[in-house]
């Protein structure tokens, strides 16, 4: 059973550890698990006699090594341990992804074209860091670094995606992000030299994703006209011709195709690109 407070959900002690991520979770987590060693300590053997023991409804056993937990340091010292850890965690510093928030994973945009110009910005102070910017060029690292600095790197022009990893050396914290460059895909549809523009039903019907600014985040999705289901590709699709097949009854005299294309790009920009 899964328990939710303040938005951290704390799963016994398997989960306890990657669930917690705030202070206030921390707090409420290690009373969790303050619990939970309670009950471990105080439920997990009832003796029925000297030397009988049940363990969760197992029929009883005679042993003089089987006790109760009452180890009371041990407790008090996998509590601080864990206590102590899921403060490390709690505390790693962020950076500030592309709409000027901190989440786990952060993306960037570059929608232009152009090269990319990227100022890298935290609101935390690191106490030692290295930035592996992903794409082949030297690592930067420094001794500190806290805000208003920015780190900066000028990515060259092209249409790619980028893992960037930075790391606090003195803690061992790592926020992994993601850089985007890529314009924004417009939707185009042609018909093959010599393809049909207009049949009568049944009949098999092409068409080709003449799209532009195809990137690898690219989505595209093919609606018929006719009822039958859309059809969802990825970049690859890209100057593919596909063909569908209009049965009678499925169409009026004029039917409209519909080529939607979107990526991050588009997405950041307002929305996704159509063609009929």
């Amino acid at each position: 059973m899964v328990r939710v407070k303040n938005g951290i959900a704390c799963m016994g002690t398997i989960g306890l550890i990657d669930s917690c991520l705030g202070l206030c979770g921390v707090c409420y987590c290690v009373f969790r698990l303050c619990f939970f060693l309670f009950r471990l300590n105080i439920g997990l053997f009832h003796l029925k006699k000297p030397g009988e023991v049940h363990l969760f409804g197992i029929p009883p056993v005679q042993t003089d090594m089987i006790q109760p937990f009452t180890n009371t340091k041990l407790i008090l010292t996998t509590v601080a341990l864990v206590f102590i850890a899921l403060v490390s965690r709690a505390q790693c510093p962020r950076v500030f992804d592309f709409y000027g928030q901190t989440p786990v994973h952060p993306y960037w945009y570059s929608c232009s074209g152009n090269n990319y110009s990227f100022n890298l910005s935290t609101p935390n102070t690191w106490n030692g860091f290295t930035i592996d910017w992903g794409d082949g060029s030297p690592v930067t690292s420094g001794a500190s670094w806290s805000p208003p600095t920015f780190q900066n790197h000028l990515y060259t022009a092209a249409v790619e995606t980028y893992t960037v990893t930075i790391t606090e050396t003195s803690s061992g914290c790592v926020v992994t992000g993601t850089v985007v460059m890529e314009e924004a895909t417009s939707a185009s549809i042609q018909i093959p030299v010599g393809g049909l523009t207009q049949a009568c039903a049944p009949q098999t019907m092409e068409f080709i994703n003449s799209s532009t600014n195809v990137s690898s985040t690219t989505e595209f999705t093919w609606d018929f006209g006719d009822g039958s289901p859309v059809l969802t590709f990825d970049h690859t699709n890209w100057l593919q011709t596909i063909s569908h097949t209009y049965e009678q009854g499925t169409v009026d005299c004029e039917t409209e195709v519909t080529l939607t294309a979107e990526n991050m790009c588009n997405t950041v920009q307002g929305g996704n690109s159509e063609a009929t």
